[in-house]
């Protein structure tokens, strides 16, 4: 046994090994690299991201509003699109949405449709990150003055 400088025994003709090989080295830097990377494609898609979920978001604003408006009575139950009644309100929608309405007479399974009683159906469409978005909401509205 031989005594190195830092004073612990070791075999003749085998080196002590103190820090990391070169190779160890640019293993180490490559697996750095490499999550480096991945992180910087996710900060680089960010801003698509916000943009996709912000345009989604007035999307469902528009159709929330022209929801609202068919409850209040401020639109006419009746099937078109809404895009002009939603800027009478104040509150129109972002270019490039549309929004539908459908309205139709409600159909009770179990008994007669009482009459005034619709299904409406509220669609917003929209551009977004190159693809068409849709999303629709349906509901039941009650409204003794409209005709059917």
């Amino acid at each position: 046994m031989v005594k190195n400088p830092s004073g612990r025994r070791t075999l003749p003709g085998v080196r002590s090994r103190h820090g990391f090989s070169l190779i160890e080295a640019l293993v180490a830097l490559l697996i750095l690299e490499m999550a480096l990377l991945m992180g910087l494609a996710l900060l680089l898609e960010q801003p698509r991201i916000v943009s996709r979920l912000d345009r989604q978001r007035q999307a469902l604003r528009s159709l929330e509003s022209a929801l609202e408006l068919v409850r209040a009575g401020a639109i006419p139950l009746e099937t078109g699109p809404v895009g002009t009644w939603l800027e009478l309100a104040g509150a129109p929608p972002p270019a490039g949405t549309t929004v539908w309405l459908e309205v139709e007479p409600a159909a009770l399974p179990s008994s007669p449709s009482p009459p005034g009683l619709f299904h409406v159906t509220v669609r917003a469409r929209w551009t977004a990150a190159g693809g068409l978005r849709t999303r629709e909401v349906e509901t039941l509205v009650w409204s003794p003055d409209a005709a059917p």
